[in-house]
């Protein structure tokens, strides 16, 4: 194939000492650009375009002027790393669609995370206040923070910026549509949805709260990090204690994902349905008394054997009959709870709104006439899902607030009648079970 005679050559190529001038120029001048260092070699009479130069600096890896020799935005993170925290806003979809807004903060250097309690609406008066807050919580902190890394995002308000450069830290806003500046505070939200919140239906505000506390305690204090030496950011210096493998149990929080013990879902006091309060402390109960015994077992007549067989065994014991409680969530298991104690050979009476014990009968009763009574033995049955909490009771609720409150009284009743057992409890139930008995599991 012929080609064209006014075909341009291909360029001769550079000569290896001039090409390693152009690079030693670059680098002892950091500010001359490629036009610069051109001329500064017509004046030693070697000619090479600005084009062939950016090219040989491109290949070294030689940045562009003025910033050459400058550190990189990573250099100059891990640089400063204990003095700055990064921040962003996430968004959480709640169960009835509803969006709600979380500001969470990072401190670099030790990786420890601060998350704002949610809100539906994110206005001026809100975010301010997260500062305040934050700038609270960093009050003891041995070094001061120099610089706060956030978004363009209309979120952060003019106030918000003041509360920090106040205490002496200067605002970094990130380049438009550039995530990678903010790569830290990005890669922290993306863990906090891969390990808990894609985990986990959030049903209203105070339950994501919950949610995030509990999780942001457990990243701070438990959760290993590469860029701390795979240390926790809150970890307590002290050295690793050699365990048997055998020996290692898994502590689970947040309900089959990240579970705490129910102790801590409760507060002091405890409502039941009638709007009744009760105090908690120096009660005898499945969390501060003798250890439940949890069932699940296939069928109703498999649970009534497992509560007979177990009620006879008391029974050996010295517990006498009206000494035994059996209670369910509503009427509709009472032949569930007479049919265990015709297994044990026993006599039963069923409590009404009186409340009146009989000697020499097992008393049986649902969850809602617990309150007051107490027997050395408790068998809690029935405790199935859509039985407790109420699937009825679920289903008749539009708000999300309402049902937050729906699952509380259901858990109160659940702990009233709990703590009617002073020496035995069993808590039975046919699968599957009740959400709840995870709580009780220790």
């Amino acid at each position: 194939m012929d080609l064209p005679q006014d075909r341009p050559a291909r360029p001769a190529p550079i000569d290896p000492d001039v090409r390693q001038l152009i690079l030693r120029l670059a680098r002892e001048n950091p500010r001359w650009g490629c036009v610069r260092i051109g001329g500064e070699l017509c004046k030693l009479g070697i000619r090479i375009s600005a084009t062939t130069i950016r090219s040989l600096l491109r290949t070294a890896r030689l940045g562009p002027a003025p910033r050459r020799t400058g550190p990189t935005w990573t250099e100059f993170l891990r640089a400063q790393a204990d003095g700055i925290i990064a921040c962003d806003f996430f968004s959480v979809e709640t169960a009835w669609l509803r969006t709600l807004y979380v500001l969470m903060f990072m401190e670099l250097g030790s990786r420890r995370i601060h998350i704002s309690p949610a809100t539906a609406h994110p206005d001026t008066a809100w975010v301010t206040q997260q500062a305040r807050n934050l700038v609270l919580e960093l009050d003891a902190r041995a070094r001061p923070v120099r610089f706060l890394i956030h978004d363009r995002d209309t979120k952060f308000c003019r106030s918000f910026d003041e509360v920090l450069r106040s205490e002496g830290a200067r605002v970094i806003l990130t380049p438009i549509m550039a995530p990678n500046a903010n790569a830290h505070a990005e890669r922290a939200i993306e863990t906090i949805r891969a390990e808990c919140l894609d985990w986990s239906l959030i049903l209203s505000r105070r339950h994501l709260d919950r949610t995030l506390r509990t999780y942001a305690d457990h990243y701070n204090r438990a959760r290993p990090h590469r860029a701390v030496g795979l240390a926790p950011p809150l970890a307590e210096v002290r050295e690793p204690m050699p365990v048997n493998p055998r020996d290692v149990r898994r502590q689970d929080l947040l309900g089959g994902q990240i579970r705490i013990q129910a102790d801590r879902l409760l507060g002091p006091t405890i409502t039941d349905v009638d709007g009744n309060q009760e105090n908690r402390s120096d009660t005898v109960s499945v969390f501060n008394g003798p250890p439940p015994t949890i069932q699940e077992l296939p069928s109703e007549g498999a649970e009534s054997k497992v509560v007979g067989a177990w009620m006879a065994a008391r029974s050996a014991e010295g517990v006498l009959p009206h000494e035994f409680g059996v209670f369910v969530r509503s009427e509709a298991q009472l032949d569930r709870a007479q049919a265990a104690v015709k297994a044990a050979g026993l006599s039963c009476k069923v409590l009404d709104e009186h409340v009146e014990t009989t000697s020499g009968h097992v008393s049986i009763s649902t969850m809602h006439l617990a309150k007051g009574l107490e027997f050395r033995a408790v068998a809690v049955m029935a405790c199935d899902d859509e039985v407790i909490p109420l699937q009825e009771r679920i289903e008749a609720v539009t708000d999300a607030g309402d049902l937050q409150d729906v699952y509380d009284t259901e858990r109160h009743l659940l702990y009233v009648a709990c703590t009617r057992a002073r020496d035995f409890l069993l808590v039975t139930s046919v699968e599957p079970a009740s959400e709840f008995l995870d709580d009780m599991r220790v």
